[in-house]
């Protein structure tokens, strides 16, 4: 059972005691133990990934590279021949559950850094932790991710909807807010804690804990999470801030778009970085639907 707390600090101490109890420890809890379609062959460890989620918690054998498909645009279950699926978590329970029966590893995507004016819980945002219009996305504003005592709960729940649904990592978004103008003075030591507290959560739910970009505190964040999720990585060149996920083992979901990408200069100049990097890569449009991927590993 899981223990919650009104104030932020406890509640990171009661999760990080449960986390020890898992042998699973955060960087914040030393003090308490000591202790796209590129004609490539997949690596044996990709080729059956949908078995490496072991225990309550799941957790990966290896860094990969794993085959994926990025589909935050998908409403439905769809065939393909990726080991490893995100979609977002608003999908209905029936469809993730088609793709938990294919044996996909299914990531679903939450917003935790930014409000959506469509969501289902939007009204629960109260006005005082919206800050700034997320420029280039309607309908979104920055979160004020400091104010833990109102963002946490909604978040949590929108994680125990998602582990409900079958889920089986969490894809979270936005956590790189305290290097934006949102609107708040969020500092990078604000946003630690956030990311902290939003992994601990997936976690104590059994799901694994993605990092999406925020690239600069990668290092910082390497053992509060079990995969990371990069946009655009190859073309503004900073891969490189996620080499440790994947000497930590943990595996890396890079996406490219088709604004700095066709099919011919995708598999020509970001294919290779497979091998060099043992990342996965992908080419998507910016819908993110099912009807198009050309990926490395497929």
């Amino acid at each position: 059972m899981m223990l919650v707390s009104r104030h932020p600090a406890s509640l990171l101490t009661i999760t990080c005691c449960i986390l020890v109890g898992a042998n699973v420890l955060l960087p914040s809890c030393d003090g308490l133990k000591k202790g796209h379609r590129a004609r490539k062959s997949v690596p044996s460890t990709a080729q059956h990934v949908n078995r490496t989620l072991l225990g309550k918690r799941q957790s990966w054998t290896g860094p990969g590279p794993h085959s994926f498909d990025y589909v935050l645009g998908a409403n439905s279950f769809y065939n393909t021949a990726a080991d490893v699926v995100f979609v977002d978590y608003d999908m209905e329970e029936s469809d993730i559950r088609r793709f938990l029966g294919a044996g996909k590893v299914v990531i679903c995507y939450v917003n935790v850094g930014a409000w959506e004016d469509w969501r289902s819980d939007a009204e629960l945002f109260p006005e005082s932790v919206l800050g700034n219009d997320y420029d280039g996305w309607p309908g979104e504003r920055w979160l004020d991710i400091r104010n833990t005592d109102v963002i946490l709960p909604l978040m949590r729940n929108r994680y125990r909807i998602a582990a409900a649904k079958g889920c089986q990592g969490i894809d979270p978004d936005n956590m790189n807010g305290w290097s934006v103008d949102t609107g708040f003075p969020i500092s990078y030591e604000n946003q630690l804690v956030y990311n902290r507290y939003v992994s601990a959560e997936a976690r104590v739910l059994g799901m694994l804990a993605g990092l999406k970009n925020d690239n600069e505190q990668a290092s910082d964040l390497i053992d509060a999470v079990d995969f990371a999720v990069l946009e655009q990585c190859a073309a503004y060149d900073e891969c490189f801030y996620f080499d440790g996920f994947i000497s930590s083992g943990k595996p890396v979901f890079a996406v490219e778009y088709t604004d700095s990408y066709d099919e011919t200069s995708f598999r020509r100049e970001v294919c290779p970085l497979v091998e060099e990097t043992k990342m996965s890569f992908i080419l998507k449009n910016y819908n993110l639907h099912s009807d198009y991927i050309y990926s490395c590993l497929l």
